[in-house]
């Protein structure tokens, strides 16, 4: 590489030292380079792919004669662009539908959340069914234990094995006992009674006559007991009763569309049932007696209350639902029913004269309508 100073003109730098710069200068020499003060130019090695002069950029194959892009160039710079786009295009779609398919995801993500936490209150839900159902199921148990004897009972505690099945089986058991010896008890009470009105009132058909009293006048109507072999405790119950007089002089309430109500009080509302005890008589039926062959049908006479007694009713509709079996669900027994124990035969009009009395009492909300039993007598 030659490098030459370039100093002020000098007039003797002439045409042939010019030609003889000039000559050693070229563009061509790609070994020399001349460096003027505040300019440089360097010629690179062909090998570094630039070009260094306008011939060499006229005979390069990427340009015409006149230095512009040949068609094959600009073809393949609209390829490469569209090649470009195109692979951009497809990378944004291919990112949208990846968004897109991320937002699905996560939507479905949040559902499950949300299903899965209802699932978990419901399974905290069911847990605590659970637990009360298993304290219940354990006090149950201890109720059931109390019906059992001392025997079983330390048994249980001692920790035998008594599952509830067990436990059940045995009460069960036992209940079923304990009722044949209610029936057995009260079949003997109901011989007993069926004894005593034989003996003191004679044979069937048992008749009793009501004499009731509105001011001045009498009124009657007649009443023929159940037959002894259905209804005996509570046919001599009420023939007692009748003997003794303790009805006379006591008073029919007109509260309830459906019965005329027979109370144990007088006309001034005072209370008459001490006169049983002195009589030597229960204050009550020892058991709810019924049977399903004598039911309260119009114009029978029942006993209140449970067991039943003393005050009874008359029947101005057919209660043999109401009152029959099931019939009272206020009371602890509910399968159980009003004796039944007569039936009006004689005297229907004076029945259905004191209805009347009884609907316009409670159409007026009168509940103080009473008409006084005179007496009531055993016939013959």
């Amino acid at each position: 590489m030659v490098v030459k100073h370039r100093s002020s003109y000098d007039s003797s730098f002439d045409g042939k030292h010019r030609s003889s710069y000039d000559s050693s200068f070229d563009v061509h020499d790609n070994t020399k380079s001349t460096l003027p003060y505040g300019n440089s130019l360097s010629n690179k090695s062909s090998s570094c792919g630039f070009i260094s002069s306008k011939r060499d950029l006229l005979n390069h194959p990427v340009f015409d004669s006149h230095g512009r892009p040949n068609k094959a160039s600009r073809l393949g710079s609209s390829l490469s662009t569209l090649v470009k786009g195109t692979v951009l295009v497809v990378l944004g779609y291919y990112i949208c539908s990846l968004y897109n398919e991320l937002t699905v995801r996560d939507t479905i993500l949040k559902d499950i959340r949300r299903e899965f936490d209802t699932v978990e209150d419901a399974l905290a839900q069911n847990d605590a069914k659970i637990n009360s159902t298993r304290s219940r199921m354990k006090s149950l148990q201890s109720q059931f234990g109390d019906l059992l004897p001392e025997g079983i009972r330390k048994q249980m505690v001692d920790g035998a094995d008594l599952n509830n099945g067990v436990i059940y089986q045995k009460v069960v058991e036992r209940q079923g006992v304990m009722v044949n010896r209610i029936n057995e008890l009260q079949n003997n009470i109901a011989q007993l009674n069926r004894w005593e009105a034989e003996e003191h009132f004679g044979s069937e058909p048992h008749r009793v006559e009501f004499n009731i009293r509105v001011d001045s006048d009498l009124y009657t109507f007649v009443v023929e007991l159940a037959g002894l072999d259905l209804m005996p405790h509570s046919v001599n119950y009420f023939l007692q009763m009748v003997k003794e007089k303790v009805w006379d002089g006591s008073v029919i309430g007109h509260h309830s569309i459906h019965i005329l109500y027979a109370q144990l009080i007088d006309i001034d509302g005072n209370d008459k049932s001490h006169l049983l005890e002195e009589k030597n008589l229960p204050p009550k039926l020892s058991f709810p007696e019924y049977t399903n062959k004598y039911p309260h049908h119009k114009y029978t006479l029942g006993f209140t209350g449970r067991p039943g007694g003393p005050g009874f009713y008359i029947n101005t509709d057919d209660n043999s639902q109401t009152h029959g079996p099931g019939g009272q669900t206020v009371h602890e027994l509910q399968e159980e029913a009003d004796p039944c124990f007569g039936t009006v035969v004689k005297g229907h009009d004076v029945i259905d004269w004191l209805q009347l009395k009884t609907a316009k009492a409670v159409s007026d909300g009168n509940i103080k309508v009473y008409t006084v039993i005179d007496s009531i007598r055993i016939l013959e």
